[in-house]
């Protein structure tokens, strides 16, 4: 990474602290919209850069494009339907969704699957609920859907295991279940929201459905 090396350069070449610091700012502050590896970027920038405002800054516009990768792993994702059709999120732009990100090995996961089909049931026509499998054969996930009787929209990461990989450690999934809220622009409200059988998640789509009506 071309980016990464000009800041590591500027860390071997100037010996200067406060020099330094004001200029790896300006790379970065520069530079950080662009960069090939977002992450490496800014652990680079943080590693030479001691200046509590800079980092402070560079920080705050990381946060934000991260928040976008995460958002973009979600929406642009391949996922396969029931058919075989493939697809992505991005077919439900305009519209609130809430995602269940599961695996038939996940216990928990199949203890909500009930609590799920409730919730899609009684917000139908407002909000859009969608399951990703991640971890199962298209054998298993396609028989426990079958099981369970599973509503909503349900999706299977493509067999892919670059796809897998990349759509986990962008999410930073490292357990499951995973809940996702996301509003009608495609934005996540939310990267660890509630399970369906818990209270507080009708509470909170209350709410929101109650803030659109006003």
């Amino acid at each position: 990474d071309i980016d990464v090396a000009y800041l590591k350069e500027i860390d071997k070449n100037i010996t200067n602290q406060k020099i330094k610091n004001k200029v790896s700012y300006l790379i970065a502050k520069w530079h950080i919209i662009g960069v090939d590896s977002l992450d490496l970027f800014y652990k680079t920038f943080k590693a030479i850069n001691t200046d509590a405002y800079y980092k402070k800054d560079i920080e705050s516009t990381f946060n934000k494009l991260n928040k976008v990768k995460k958002i973009r792993s979600v929406v642009e994702t391949k996922l396969i339907n029931r058919n075989g059709d493939t697809t992505t999120l991005n077919q439900y732009n305009g519209k609130f969704l809430y995602v269940d990100i599961w695996a038939s090995s996940c216990k928990p996961c199949l203890v909500e699957f009930p609590s799920f089909n409730k919730l899609a049931d009684k917000y139908i026509r407002n909000i859009t609920f969608v399951g990703i499998n991640v971890w199962d054969s298209n054998k298993r996930w396609l028989d426990v859907l079958n099981k369970h009787e599973l509503k909503g929209n349900q999706f299977q990461l493509i067999e892919e295991n670059s796809t897998k990989v990349d759509f986990t450690k962008e999410l930073e999934i490292n357990s499951l279940p995973r809940y996702l809220l996301l509003d009608k622009y495609g934005s996540i409200i939310d990267f660890n929201e509630a399970a369906p059988s818990e209270e507080r998640l009708q509470h909170k789509i209350d709410s929101l459905l109650s803030l659109l009506r006003e």
